[in-house]
């Protein structure tokens, strides 16, 4: 089986691995990011 294929049973536990601490920091300040953008009207 080549390197870059995954089985499905891999694939699915990657889905359900709970998000690490700084995953969640990293998707809170994106939010933050894209509404300060938005609200910036894009400058």
């Amino acid at each position: 089986m080549p390197y870059f294929q995954a089985t499905s049973k891999r694939f699915c536990a990657c889905l359900n691995k709970p998000l690490s601490t700084s995953e969640i920091e990293n998707n809170r300040l994106l939010k933050l990011i894209k509404t300060f953008y938005v609200e910036s009207d894009g400058t």
